[in-house]
């Protein structure tokens, strides 16, 4: 691809004249610091792609018409790389467009603004909890202030690297790859209109509504445009339409995260992450900045982040005490505590899950009844599947059994959280040798959220277990499941 980058000579060869390599003494690589920001971190990954490959940085220029000094630069973070260039070091690394996708991580955080690490990470207003929560609460706030954004920025970098490029070797549908074609084009098509910003806030509130009834092809196939239309409409709106539109922007992207991680596309969830928490702290709205922050937490535990996953969501549900307790406040709190304990359990924590889960249970309290402010489905009901959940995270069969008997799923009414439940409390059956109960269960989830049970990976786990350990006519059944859960929905 001769000619593609043109660069002036200074920018090759730093105006040095050139000389033959065998004069060139060979020198120790500087260690690098990818903890010190996104550039650095894309230096590093750079370096370590290359070096992976037995290439110095002379060779890895020739093979992308640069020189070996400016790979050397982009390394150490002294020079930008740029998305075509990032695209062809893929190509000559064969890395499968690892190096493409970090590159726009780092050119959507170039124009953060300064602080923003410490705008939303502070000291905590007392709120009537309990001084053990309050102190818990507290110990999360300062852990997240300490660590900050930046940190934060890295992981979900670090997200899209590792996990996009295996993404790359899966088969996708169409729908999913013009979801992330939309998502990672940041091209501004001038031919595409704005858009009224009341028709782009119905639209969401469908794709929300379609999550929730878990038709998540469908969501799939409303999204592309959807965010295709809130970019074409940024830039042609009033003073007063931006904060509004920052927000549909960050829910939009927040929904799109939800949905990939739902397809097992972690990388571009990441991405939408991202791009999520850029439009949320934007819009300066403490509920839109919340609701990124637990999706980006959920998308770090679904990466085998627990322990990050949980300080996010903790600090995050500690922040909103600062604000009235609206129902939609007390909801997006309650989620947030009810990730954190996930997040707990998953790492083994116990302790720290029962905490969070009494504190959810006092929001729920709170707030009064079952509800879906902020399509959050929070309220008593939903701790106590959360409770379900954390149990058999913690492999405590016995209680999780208690807890599955004990909810019942008429007092469910959202069809994706009934589903949940259904097969949380079938894995809880299956483990204590209830097999035709379990059974039940996943038919019910079957029944009920197809495609919400297709997407939940203990479901294949507890069919296997029914069908190692069942009488010949559960196993058929449980056969007969397994069979129509592969076919597509």
């Amino acid at each position: 691809m001769p000619g593609k980058h043109l660069m002036r000579t200074e920018d090759r060869f730093d105006g040095c004249p050139l000389r033959s390599e065998e004069t060139v003494m060979p020198q120790p690589s500087r260690p690098l610091e990818p903890e010190r920001g996104l550039p650095e971190w894309f230096g590093a990954e750079l370096r370590h792609h290359r070096q992976r490959a037995g290439l110095s940085q002379d060779e890895l220029g020739r093979l992308v018409h640069f020189s070996g000094d400016l790979i050397g630069k982009i390394e150490k973070a002294e020079r930008n790389c740029s998305i075509a260039l990032a695209q062809d070091l893929d190509n000559a690394l064969q890395i499968g467009g690892v190096l493409a996708r970090a590159w726009r991580l780092v050119e959507a955080q170039a124009d953060n603004r300064p602080g923003d690490a410490d705008k939303y990470s502070g000291s905590l207003v007392e709120a009537g909890r309990t001084r053990e929560f309050q102190g818990m609460l507290e110990r999360n706030d300062r852990t997240a202030s300490e660590k900050g954004l930046p940190m934060l920025r890295r992981e979900i970098l670090s997200v899209a690297l590792n996990w996009g490029a295996a993404a790359l070797l899966a088969p996708i549908a169409p729908a999913v790859s013009s979801l992330i074609d939309a998502l990672g084009s940041g091209d501004l098509n001038e031919s595409r209109r704005p858009v009224d910003l009341v028709n782009l806030s119905i639209r969401l509130v469908r794709v929300k509504n379609l999550m929730q009834a878990s038709a998540f092809d469908h969501a799939t196939a409303l999204l592309p445009a959807l965010l295709r239309d809130l970019e074409a409409t940024g830039n042609r709106i009033t003073e007063t339409e931006t904060g509004h539109l920052r927000m549909l922007t960050a829910d939009a992207h927040q929904v799109t995260a939800t949905v990939l991680l739902k397809q097992g596309d972690p990388g571009s969830a990441a991405l939408a992450v991202n791009r999520s928490i850029d439009a949320a702290l934007s819009s300066e709205d403490p509920l839109t900045i919340a609701t990124a922050f637990r999706t980006a937490s959920h998308t770090l535990l679904r990466t085998n982040r627990s322990a990050l996953a949980t300080d996010l969501a903790a600090s995050h549900a500690a922040n909103l005490d600062r604000h009235p307790a609206t129902p939609d406040l007390l909801s997006t709190q309650g989620s947030l505590l009810l990730k954190a304990a996930v997040a707990a359990a998953t790492g083994n924590q116990p302790s720290a899950a029962a905490g969070y889960l009494d504190a959810a249970k006092d929001t729920a309290e709170h707030l009064g009844s079952d509800g879906n402010y902020c399509w959050t489905g929070f309220g008593p009901t939903n701790v106590e599947l959360h409770r379900l959940h954390v149990a058999l995270e913690l492999g405590d069969l016995d209680q999780a059994t208690i807890e599955a008997s004990r909810i019942g799923a008429d007092s469910i009414s959202l069809p994706d959280r009934k589903a949940r439940y259904a097969v949380d409390a079938a894995a809880a059956y299956a483990g204590t040798g209830r097999f035709d109960d379990a059974l039940e269960s996943l038919w019910l989830a079957e029944s009920t959220a197809p495609q919400e049970a297709r997407t939940i990976k203990s479901v294949p786990e507890t069919l296997d277990a029914i069908r190692r350990s069942g009488n010949d006519r559960i196993r058929s059944n449980a056969a007969a499941l397994a069979d129509r859960l592969e076919q597509p929905a």
